[in-house]
């Protein structure tokens, strides 16, 4: 007879060590608590260490949820980052590159009624380079970094083809729409996905044997993307039949891409078919 394991078999990820970046809320932190109480020992890192505490002690189990601080943008803090797991892990199962900004000083919608190019041109140059510089380096360099620092744990594990890294992207780093003018966020996005194809083939090689994936969200409610008001008439606008995005899709997408050991380089899109009207 062929063997086969149960579906509690397949996503069983008790024991599992993990490290999400930029988990200490939003999204990030759904996924990181639905994580642990399956049974995984979860890093949640970022810069506010009091609030990692306060979540960290409020965790009552089955599994684990650790205070890690970390300065995205700073290597130095990568590094120590990198460190402070060491002495208590010998190796990682995930790590979850969650971090990212998406500030509204960027969003340039082109101006209501007629205009000229040169208004056009004026209002969009009014952007401040400072402001790309700074989104460009938490969403993308600071992913690059925080990968490129934990492959040694990711390439320790003892257990064949489980570690793996997973981006968050999004849709908007693969529609050609600037979704009211964020040009600097969706071009972010767009180098992400790019970003975790190449690593997904460098990584793939014998000596270090790690998966890299990307999770693509849709629209979804969070701290950093807030919807506001009665979403019926936005939802017909952007191309949503039913809903908005749910914490729980993305926790589902980020589990079942990790589990699977045979997905490698993928870009998964959760968006309810946004991507489908809209390409």
């Amino acid at each position: 007879m062929d063997s086969y394991k149960s579906s509690t078999q397949l996503y069983d990820v008790s024991g599992w060590v993990i490290v999400g970046s930029g988990c200490g809320s939003g999204l990030g932190l759904h996924v990181a608590k639905s994580f642990a109480a399956s049974g995984a020992r979860v890093y949640i890192a970022s810069r506010r260490r009091e609030l990692l505490d306060k979540i960290a002690a409020e965790h009552t189990g089955p599994g684990e949820i650790i205070a890690l601080t970390l300065d995205h943008a700073d290597k130095e803090s990568i590094r120590a980052a990198v460190e402070e797991v060491s002495k208590r892990e010998t190796h990682i199962d995930l790590f979850l590159a969650n971090a990212a900004v998406f500030p509204k000083s960027l969003v340039t919608p082109q101006p209501e009624g007629p205009f000229t190019a040169q208004e056009y041109a004026d209002q969009l140059f009014q952007q401040s380079m400072e402001d790309w510089d700074s989104l460009l380096r938490i969403n993308l360099s600071a992913v690059y970094f925080s990968c490129v620092a934990f492959l040694p744990l990711l390439a320790a594990n003892p257990h064949k083809e489980r570690a793996s890294i997973v981006t968050l992207g999004s849709i908007s780093g693969v529609t050609a729409l600037s979704q009211t003018g964020q040009y600097a966020y969706n071009a972010s996005k767009a180098a992400l996905h790019s970003l975790t194809k190449m690593l997904a083939n460098d990584f793939k090689h014998p000596s270090v044997s790690v998966r890299v994936n990307c999770v693509a969200p849709g629209f979804f409610p969070s701290e950093m993307t807030a919807v506001e008001g009665d979403t019926t008439e936005w939802k017909k606008q952007k191309g949503i039949r039913e809903r908005l995005g749910e914490k729980d899709d993305i926790a589902a997408a980020v589990y079942g891409i990790c589990v699977n050991k045979y997905i490698n380089g993928v870009i998964l899109y959760v968006d309810g078919g946004w991507l489908l009207d809209n390409p």
